[in-house]
Parts: C-alpha cells; structure tokens; sequence
C-alpha cells in the first residue's frame, strides 16, 4: 500500500489484518478523508481471543478529523464498541452514502441534537439495532434519499409510520429492502402506499407477508411503480396462482424476481414470468413444492439467459 497522504481508503481485501493497532499506524497518514470503507474490520480476535478495545476510539478521532470532507461511509460488520461513533457520523454534513449493515452490536442511543447528515442518497442499517424515532429523524432529514435498506431491523416497529414519512419526504426513493424486518406486522393498505413511490426499481417485502392479504396492493404497487425492475416477495406464503397471475401479468419490466417458500404456486406461474417478462434474468422459486424439478429443467434448457433458484439447487 503506497503510504502517501490518504483521502479515500478501502480496507475490506485487509480485514483480517486491522485492529486498533494496525489501524493506528494506518491512521498517522489519513488526510481528510471523502471514502472510508472499513468492511469486516476489527473483527479478528487477538493472541488471548479479544478484540481491539481501540478501535472504536481511533476512528472516531479520524471521522471528527473529516467530518467537513467525508461523502462515502462503510462500516458493514465492523465491531466498534464505542457508543459515541454514531453521534460523530450522524453530524458529517455532506455524507451521500452511509453503510452501517450488520452493527448490531452497536448501541443506537443517538443524540439526535447532532443530526447534521442531509444529502444521503443511500442508507443501509440492515441487522442494526436502529428504532422507529432515529430513522425517521434521518428519513426526514435526507429528501434526496434514493436506496433505502433496513433488512433484519429487530427494533423496528410497524411499517406504517416509517412508510407514511418516505412518501412524505423521501418521494425520490428508487429502492427498499426490509427483509424479515415486518413480520406478521403490516397490513396490505400499509404496503399500497408503495404506489406512490413511482421511481422505484427495486422492491424486497420478503417474509414481510401482510396479514390478511388483499390482492389490491401488490396490484397497486406494480401498476404505478412503472420503473420496477427487482421484486422480492419470498415467504408470502398464502399466494396462489390465482392471486400471483394477475400480477405477473401487470410486471412486464422486472428483470429479478424472488417467489421463494410459496408453497400453493405451480408451474403455471413459473410460465406467466418466463413468458411475460422479456428482460427476466433472474427468477428465485426455491422451496416451491409445487414446481417441479423436471419443469423447471425444461425451462432451463429452453430459457439459457435465465438464472433459476429451485429447491437447494441453482440452474444457469
């Protein structure tokens, strides 16, 4: 690594190598950062299976050293264990794009007094601990908010309230991911404000099935999201092919779609998305006990430019 004056850094090819003392080295040659991507870092344990209790404390003396100049952030499975992190993030005012996935370990008591960050483009806090109040703090905050994923958000409350605030100030959003984070908690007129959003391309309810379901709202959704380009809805297992038609039908730009654990669905449905989706490239029907192995082989060797997940087995 050339050590010159450094003003964007990715570390995640050295993840095994940094901990606090490494990083501190590292850190003597950091200019005012505008890319920092520490993915995985100080994650390895040391000689008596601890990890780096410095860490924390040195990166958050680099961030304040850049917190004027700093667009591009990513500490995606970085153990930190110093609270006082997310309070220096949350107040780099020119902060675009922002990468917390898999922090929850993190403590997410933030003084939202400090809440500076107002040009974010993409927010990933999937697996944090995040809550209701501070995401919709930021949600309100970034009009210009285009990918939003909040997968695994145990802390997370219903859909509606954090729905209700991006079709209000985030109108511009182009992608949502909340896999596994709503289970058995909203409601299908919740996810029929979807519709609104109508630069969306991509759309992740994944066993986040509303209960009861009603047809309308995903017709809803792929009648006015003309843009929708990925669609994953695995786990939404009261669909049938009755219900699921219709709606493949409507979603003739999707390029990926995820049917994964629908149990009730046939081959009827893997022929409407082949058939009606021109662009399909990637279709995910694993544990679809009603979709034939054999079927889908046909379809395999008939289709070759389409990736197909079915059961534990992967066809190209």
């Amino acid at each position: 690594m050339r050590m010159s004056v450094l003003n964007e850094l990715n570390l995640l090819t050295y993840w095994t190598k940094i901990n606090g003392k490494s990083f501190k080295v590292l850190a003597k040659k950091f200019g005012k950062l505008r890319k920092l991507d520490l993915t995985g870092c100080n994650n390895a344990i040391d000689y008596f299976g601890l990890f780096s209790p410095h860490f924390g404390g040195i990166l958050e003396r680099v961030l304040r050293n850049s917190k004027e100049t700093l667009t591009h952030l990513c500490l995606n499975h970085t153990r930190i264990i110093k609270s006082e992190i997310l309070d220096v993030i949350i107040s780099c005012p020119n902060l675009q794009d922002l990468r917390l996935q898999n922090s929850y370990f993190w403590s997410w008591k933030l003084n939202l007094n400090n809440l500076a960050i107002t040009k974010l483009k993409t927010l990933d806090v999937s697996g944090a601990k995040i809550a209701d109040a501070e995401l919709i703090s930021i949600l309100k905050n970034n009009p210009n908010l285009e990918y939003l994923a909040l997968d695994d958000c145990v802390k997370l409350g219903s859909p509606g309230p954090i729905l209700a605030t991006v079709v209000t100030y985030n109108r511009n959003l182009k992608a949502w991911s909340s896999w596994k984070t709503f289970q058995n908690q909203g409601n299908a007129e919740i996810y029929e404000i979807f519709g609104e959003l109508v630069h969306l391309e991509e759309l992740d309810l994944g066993f986040c099935e509303p209960k009861p379901y009603k047809n309308t709202c995903l017709e809803i959704i792929v009648s006015r999201c003309k843009k929708l380009k990925r669609l994953g809805l695995a786990n939404w297992s009261y669909m049938t092919d009755q219900l699921l038609l219709p709606i493949l039908t409507e979603a003739k730009g999707l390029t990926q779609l995820n049917l994964a654990y629908m149990p009730k669905i046939t081959s009827r449905v893997l022929s409407q998305a082949i058939n009606s989706m021109p662009n399909l490239c990637l279709l995910e029907i694993i544990q679809c006990g009603g979709i034939k192995k054999k079927i889908v082989e046909e379809y395999k060797r008939q289709y070759p430019h389409i990736t197909i997940y079915h059961q534990k087995y992967l066809h190209v």
